[in-house]
């Protein structure tokens, strides 16, 4: 990969990004909500940012784990806006799929206790580290091919309340993925793409995913996407600096 391939989704997002920054020129009561209240959160510090933010601070200094491993790890400004939005959204039923070093379901799961939540990845080694140290719910981990156990996963839930896809750029059919998600949601559902502007090819797929006829509202940060599957919402697309 070039690096034009690699900075032309990031110059396109830049260039388009600073439309609705704060919410401005947001008449929608629900993203204006979801911008100012959620995404760009008035400063509040909950109470696992600490526990997790420590975790991840010994996470990076741990000997035991690779510099590969380590640059993945989630950042805390990307951790805290996903607890920020499952925290809002309540989803009970969450799904994660992609590398995790755990860190990223340890933000998404912290607001509750008993949720159901599932975890589809390569390998175990990094969520093994993360989970003996601080965990707030049960993870069930499938490791291996994605394609082949996604299927799997699928027949043991209804549907999903929430999906994180830790490394959206990085899958091989990355829209087939989504759209098999896709099948099981509900109204209150909402997916969360990490690596949207990693590459071109990952930025296209993102935009095929806004397409989908069952997203609504989609929302498009620096490196996140959000998609919300609500039939009530108009169908609409946003770029947010963030």
């Amino acid at each position: 990969m070039s690096l034009l391939q690699g900075f032309l989704p990031k110059l396109i997002f830049i260039c388009r990004g600073f439309r609705h920054r704060h919410g401005h020129g947001v008449h929608s009561p629900f993203v204006f909500h979801l911008i100012s209240k959620v995404i760009e959160s008035p400063g509040y510090t909950y109470y696992c940012f600490n526990e997790i933010n420590l975790l991840r601070k010994k996470f990076l200094q741990s000997q035991k784990l690779s510099k590969k491993e380590k640059a993945k790890a989630i950042t805390s400004k990307n951790g805290e806006l996903l607890f920020r939005l499952t925290n809002e959204y309540k989803p009970k039923d969450i799904l994660q799929i992609g590398p995790s070093d755990g860190l990223s379901i340890l933000y998404m799961t912290a607001y509750a206790k008993g949720l159901t939540c599932k975890s589809l990845q390569p390998d175990s080694k990094m969520t093994k580290w993360v989970y003996k140290r601080l965990l707030y719910n049960s993870v069930e981990t499938w490791t291996g091919d994605y394609e082949t156990n996604l299927p799997k996963v699928l027949t043991y839930m209804e549907n999903f309340d929430f999906v994180y896809f830790s490394a959206f750029n990085e899958q091989k059919d990355s829209v087939q993925l989504f759209t098999e998600c896709a099948k099981q949601t509900n109204t209150n559902s909402f997916f969360v793409l990490h690596g949207i502007h990693a590459d071109m090819k990952a930025y296209r797929a993102w935009e095929k995913v806004k397409k989908h006829p069952a997203v609504t509202v989609s929302v498009e940060l620096s490196s996140l996407g959000i998609v919300f599957f609500n039939e009530k919402l108009n169908k609409q697309d946003f770029i947010i600096y963030y």
